[in-house]
């Protein structure tokens, strides 16, 4: 599903980053963080950033000492794969947490093992995922989780199902905050050639709010935005009618995570969702 390695072949990257690189790239970045002076940095480097053969240690250590020094920093966000998260590890990097907020990401995708390794391919069993999430609070670290709506091989119905029961799973283990991800079809991929031969659809703006309904009153809910480099093929929609209206409701929810702004929304592709729930 994902589109990542097409989107690096399309500015010309087809091979790994060298270290020097690497800290190059960081010290084009900081001055704009120096500039806009942002409460919160979200480092996103397409895998784990506790994986020293992504980004090497002393790289690690070299970022997170930066940010403990920033004056406006107040949350640094970093992904991982629980199998780099532990113990030892997260003691050497969390002094950030005496002045800062220091979270963790971690794709769970779903509390389902069929879906989350056979669907998805994600190749995490439960005991890694809560493992990570029990060391990392333990290290005073706050706890992301990503979770999918409606990965391949799965009804509309099942999704919904399945999304709102792997948030209540993840919060039960003890993460922090959990944010849904919709999928998108990206070019090359396993999805985009089920879309072209009409066997899987991106998941329904009402889909999504069904979900957000069920959920938010669990914990700090997130929902991801729709927009991904390079642009999608096909994202999730309702009819041509409301589709807009409905994702600028919830591009509004982003911001107030109020589940009362979709109460008088309505449209006729209601009747064809319902229906689809039924397939």
């Amino acid at each position: 599903m994902c589109g990542f390695k097409d989107a690096l072949s399309s500015v010309g990257i087809n091979r790994s980053f060298e270290d020097d690189e690497i800290l190059h790239l960081f010290e084009i970045s900081w001055p704009t963080i120096e500039k806009k002076q942002p409460m919160v940095v979200n480092i996103y480097n397409g895998g784990s950033f506790l994986n020293d053969n992504e980004l090497p240690y002393y790289i690690q250590r070299m970022i997170i000492k930066r940010f403990k020094e920033s004056e406006s920093v107040r949350t640094l966000l970093v992904e991982s794969r629980p199998e780099f998260i532990k113990q030892g590890r997260l003691q050497e990097i969390a002094p950030i947490t005496e002045t800062k907020v220091l979270k963790i990401g971690i794709g769970l995708e779903s509390a389902t093992d069929t879906v989350r390794n056979s669907y998805i391919n994600k190749g995490i069993s439960k005991e890694d995922y809560e493992n990570a999430v029990r060391i990392a609070k333990q290290s005073g670290i706050r706890v992301l989780t990503y979770i999918l709506i409606k990965p391949l091989y799965m009804s509309e119905k099942d999704a919904i199902s399945d999304a709102i029961d792997s948030a209540k799973y993840a919060f039960d283990i003890g993460s922090d905050e959990v944010s849904f991800e919709a999928c998108c079809i990206q070019k090359g991929t396993r999805m985009e050639e089920l879309y072209r031969r009409g066997q899987y659809t991106p998941p329904w703006l009402w889909s999504i709010i069904e979900v957000l309904r069920a959920t938010h009153n669990l914990g700090n809910i997130q929902i991801g935005s729709f927009w991904d480099f390079p642009a999608p093929v096909a994202k999730p929609r309702n009819c041509r009618r409301c589709s807009k209206r409905v994702e600028n409701l919830l591009n509004q929810y982003r911001i107030v995570h109020d589940i009362s702004i979709f109460d008088n929304i309505d449209c006729r592709c209601k009747l064809e969702w319902r229906k689809s729930l039924e397939v």
